[in-house]
């Protein structure tokens, strides 16, 4: 599927009832996956396995090969006849337990109480941030599917930017710094994400499309996440 041309039998082209079906299963299936994520952030933080999970992962090239590994093997079996919705809460999970170390060192270092009013604010704040932005994008029709480059070029030059400032310590920025320009562009992801639903997706992919979004809104969470721990510091 190509995203940089409308696909005929899209979903914006359907009649009405067709449109308002394939929505609600989509945001269900979000909605169900993110449950996953959470299950995932259970594994991860509070459990042996997820402590052996990180201690392999390490946050080093280990755990960027198989993060982009998984990801691609995700948006490729998500769209597989019979595939779709376990492959939409597999990787869902998979997120989880990338993102749970984060969730436990907040734990630990803030401890459980404040930890916790760190990580609802959090999640309250991405809920709201995702629920405007979708709102406007559904109420609006806008297609905003043109932003798809500028933010892959964004999303992309911010990576390389912070490997770069590992090298280079005049380029590198603050956590505080990167988890709020990565705010400002995963909020651009979502815009364009909710516009590519309607305008690049068929009705009989809900979970690839759920998928799309699932990523965007848990990655929203993780920085907000960070903004919220760096600022109590």
């Amino acid at each position: 599927m190509s995203r940089g041309e409308h696909v005929r039998d899209a979903v914006a082209e359907q009649p009405l009832d067709s449109r308002i079906a394939f929505m609600r299963k989509v945001y269900l299936l979000l909605f169900a996956g993110l449950a996953f994520t959470g299950a995932g952030v259970y594994v991860g933080a509070f459990t042996p396995a997820g402590a052996t999970f990180a201690r392999l992962m390490g946050g080093g090239f280990l755990f960027i090969i198989i993060w982009f590994g998984a990801a691609m093997a995700a948006q490729a079996l998500v769209r597989v006849k019979g595939l779709g919705v376990p492959v939409l809460f597999a990787y869902n999970f998979f997120l989880g337990m990338v993102i749970a170390p984060a969730i436990a060192g907040i734990l630990a270092i803030k401890g459980y109480e404040a930890g916790w009013a760190v990580i609802g604010n959090a999640l309250g704040l991405t809920a709201f941030v995702f629920g405007g932005l979708t709102v406007y994008t559904l109420v609006s029709k806008k297609d905003f599917s043109y932003l798809g480059g500028i933010l892959s070029i964004a999303a992309f030059g911010m990576i390389g930017v912070f490997f770069l400032g590992m090298f280079i310590p005049a380029l590198s920025m603050s956590t505080m710094t990167f988890s709020i320009l990565y705010v400002v562009i995963l909020s651009g992801f979502i815009l364009y994400e909710t516009s590519l639903i309607r305008h690049r997706y068929r009705t009989d992919q809900p979970a690839a499309a759920a998928l799309q979004l699932s990523v965007s809104v848990v990655l929203l969470f993780y920085y907000i996440l960070m903004i919220f721990a760096g600022s109590r510091d």
